[in-house]
């Protein structure tokens, strides 16, 4: 598949490149800071759980894996110069979801939905690629529907563990794609950027299973042995480093005492949280 909309930070080309490897088929994949979760999207695992902190991204998520073809096509495109003046009146009819998922296509790569049909979205308008919201945008989803049904979406914290312990999740063989907002200050512009990397350290040592960790050159807290690097063009036109954390296929004696060492690590931290 290809990307559902646009978003800040998204790691569709880095999986399509292979720069992250791909989940261990039969796995189920779980992206904890989703966004527009396009490891998933690209290696199309049957079930994936998104989880992100924006309610706003999950509402876009819980409407797409819910929604018709019909849906779809009822959506508005802004053509016209008449239809691109009058996008604010327009989008004041639509759902909240359907809002911040065109709001998504009309700039390009932003951490927050557009709330205006902006110099990109006029540029392109007319285009019939899926540079911005229109037709070709919508036959794209709607061909791509089937394949999220099974998929499940959650507004919570990373580490909600009332979430990770629901009986099917537990059972499953696993895939974390773990890319939360840098600590350096590429992560900051995300609305929800608020990140104990400390704790995220340890909890990611918890997990069993196959390990994503993402973050790039400008980190300010080493929360994982970022061992793999590769240079990524942004939106911006900038060319900075990708830095990649990789687990999953150490002695399994030696996980799980690693894994048992980190749960009572990450205890004593919520301790001193709440103390």
């Amino acid at each position: 598949m290809k990307p559902f909309f646009s978003y800040y930070g998204s790691k569709y080309r880095l999986s399509q490149n292979g720069f992250y490897p791909p989940p261990a088929e039969g796995n189920i994949v779980i992206e904890s800071f989703a966004g527009s979760a396009c490891y998933s999207v690209f290696h199309e695992p049957e079930i994936a759980i998104l989880i992100d902190s924006n309610p706003k991204i999950i509402g876009i998520w819980n409407y797409l894996i819910k929604a018709t073809a019909e849906q779809i096509e009822a959506l508005p495109t802004f053509n016209t110069i008449a239809e691109q003046r009058d996008f604010k009146r327009i989008m004041a009819k639509l759902l909240q979801a359907e809002r911040d998922l065109i709001g998504f296509w009309t700039a390009k790569a932003r951490p927050q939905s557009s709330k205006a049909f902006g110099v990109w979205a006029r540029k392109y308008a007319n285009a019939k690629t899926c540079r911005v919201w229109g037709d070709a945008v919508k036959l794209r989803i709607i061909s791509q529907l089937p394949k999220i049904r099974g998929w499940r979406a959650t507004c919570s914290d990373y580490h909600n563990q009332q979430f990770y312990q629901f009986p099917y999740f537990t059972k499953m063989s696993k895939t974390y794609f773990i890319d939360p907002p840098y600590s350096g200050a590429g992560g900051r512009k995300y609305p929800h950027n608020k990140i104990d990397y400390e704790h995220l350290e340890h909890w990611v040592k918890t997990l069993k299973g196959q390990v994503i960790c993402c973050e790039n050159e400008d980190l300010t807290h080493r929360w994982a042995d970022f061992d793999k690097t590769k240079p990524s063009q942004y939106a911006s036109n900038q060319t900075k480093q990708e830095l990649c954390y990789l687990r999953g296929f150490q002695n399994k004696a030696a996980v799980k005492q690693y894994v048992a060492i980190s749960k009572q690590r990450l205890e004593n931290i919520d301790q001193d949280n709440q103390s």
